[in-house]
């Protein structure tokens, strides 16, 4: 196993079209995937199948400090030995986008986001991960979810703040 990206650690904008990266794993980061944190690259997922690939975080991809773009595909069956990102890893300082993408059946949550980064996660099918479907913790603003179907996660749908259900604040109505 690598220390980082058990198939791939980008260094460079990478722009990857309808293949299959399985069966890797990865010592900390990225089991299939390591989108590398010193680089703050814009990388672009089309129709990509993660699965079956292991780290520590990041199960199926880890991505820090750069753009990702995931649209299409499945990410399922990836572990986080942490129990947090089975699917995929947002960290860093950037804003991301992950649309139309089934994320289901990883160990951890389908999705965790950390760091000062946002996410807007839309039209995803996000089901049957052992943790949350959803994880944001860290300090980043601006995230936005919309017209996903999350059920049958191990945990809650969606965890603000990776500490349970977060209730309605004064101004919610």
């Amino acid at each position: 196993a690598h220390r980082d990206g058990g198939a791939f650690r980008l260094f460079t904008p990478t722009t990857i079209n309808g293949a299959t990266i399985s069966n890797n794993s990865a010592q900390q980061s990225g089991g299939g995937v390591l989108s590398d944190p010193l680089a703050a690259n814009t990388n672009t997922f089309t129709n990509l199948t993660l699965n079956s690939n292991t780290a520590a975080t990041g199960g199926g991809i880890f991505s820090s400090s750069g753009v990702l773009t995931i649209s299409g595909g499945t990410v399922n069956g990836n572990t986080a030995t942490t129990g947090k990102g089975g699917g995929v890893e947002h960290s860093g300082n950037s804003s991301s986008t992950i649309n139309g993408v089934t994320i289901s059946g990883n160990t951890g949550s389908g999705i965790h986001i950390t760091g000062t980064g946002s996410l807007d996660a839309s039209n995803n099918t996000i089901t049957g991960n052992s943790g949350d479907g959803i994880t944001k913790t860290g300090t980043g603003t601006g995230s936005h979810f919309n017209s996903n179907t999350i059920h049958s996660n191990g945990e809650i749908g969606i965890d603000l703040s990776d500490d349970g259900v977060t209730p309605n604040d004064a101004n919610d109505v």
